[in-house]
């Protein structure tokens, strides 16, 4: 049968096991231009089929079928998603509200809030609005694969759920400052490198513990909230260089 649409699924589901099947992609197909008709189709479809000049199209089985399904409907809601919050800065700006001048995710916590206020129909000032966010603006990140990008966040969501992990605790300190979106990005990141690193040198991936920081961020400042942390007090004394 030739796989117009999706009106080859309920046949195919239906004879799926009773006989040998085979899908045939239609510009591979294709007749001699002129006036077509879905009697000279099949017709000419069963002639190539008996010559044996159609080549079979991949059809995964039923369990990935319906998975497939579901997460193409998953992705589906999260462009509505997408294409809802850009209607609503599309009358931000019509409305010359200019709310992403300070801040980067309009739906963030501090986001939701001004949202709030403003359909209330409260006023605010410049100084109230900076006093809700206090959040410095980030630059987005606009290079890269598109596909590869939605495929490592979908990972990294995964990745953090294990606990006392490196990547785990990655997640939990960019998200206090960051927020979440931004964090998961941070662990994206972080999972290209390990993978990087994992195919270079061909070795198994070893846990580091959620203790494991970066050279970059052992700095001195980590390590007196560390001391602090433990019920300690600090304090710094420049050392004299020895003569």
């Amino acid at each position: 049968m030739e796989s117009t649409g999706v009106f080859w699924k309920p046949i195919w589901n239906i004879l799926e096991g009773s006989c040998t099947l085979t899908l045939a992609n239609p510009a591979r197909i294709k007749n001699v231009p002129g006036k077509e008709t879905d009697y000279i189709d099949a017709e000419w479809i069963a002639r190539l089929h008996r010559s044996g000049l159609i080549e079979q199209s991949f059809i995964p089985g039923e369990a990935i079928r319906d998975l497939r399904d579901v997460t193409r409907y998953r992705r589906k809601l999260l462009q509505n998603v997408t294409q809802e919050k850009n209607r609503i800065h599309k009358i931000l700006q019509d409305a010359n509200l200019k709310l992403t001048t300070y801040m980067s995710d309009v739906f963030g916590v501090s986001g939701r809030l001004l949202l709030e206020t403003i359909v209330n129909g409260e006023v605010l000032t410049e100084q109230q609005v900076r006093e809700m966010v206090m959040v410095k603006k980030r630059k987005k990140n606009k290079r890269g694969n598109r596909g590869l990008k939605s495929v490592r966040c979908q990972c990294s969501w995964a990745a953090i759920r294990k606990k006392d992990s490196r990547i785990a605790a990655l997640y939990y300190r960019l998200v206090k400052r960051m927020g979440k979106q931004k964090a998961i990005m941070g662990v994206a990141h972080l999972l290209i490198r390990i993978i990087y690193s994992v195919l270079r040198d061909k070795v198994s991936y070893q846990e580091l513990g959620s203790d494991y920081l970066g050279s970059r961020e052992k700095n001195v400042d980590y390590w007196i909230r560390k001391i602090k942390q433990m019920g300690y007090e600090v304090e710094l004394q420049e050392l004299k260089p020895a003569q």
